[in-house]
């Protein structure tokens, strides 16, 4: 959370301090976006989103394992 500066002085301020001036807490910009943040996490992932990411893995699993095979015949290949 980003923290404000402090407001200057109102001891030479133009206007006089109000009420609600002195039960107003401290501005605070980002005021509800935790909660907001805290509430996609507890959503479940989309059908979609899922399926997806069980192709994602499988896509990751062949580079991966083309990558290792790659290495193993170039290996082989140096050996012999």
């Amino acid at each position: 959370m980003q923290l404000k500066l402090p407001r200057p002085s109102r001891l030479f301020a133009a206007h006089p301090r109000s009420r609600a001036d002195e039960h107003a807490g401290p501005d605070d910009p980002w005021a509800g976006e935790d909660a907001q943040w805290e509430e996609a996490e507890r959503k479940p992932p989309e059908p979609r989103a899922e399926f997806l990411r069980f192709f994602r893995g499988i896509a990751l699993a062949a580079v991966v394992g083309a990558a290792l095979w790659a290495a193993l015949v170039l290996l082989l290949v140096r050996l012999f």
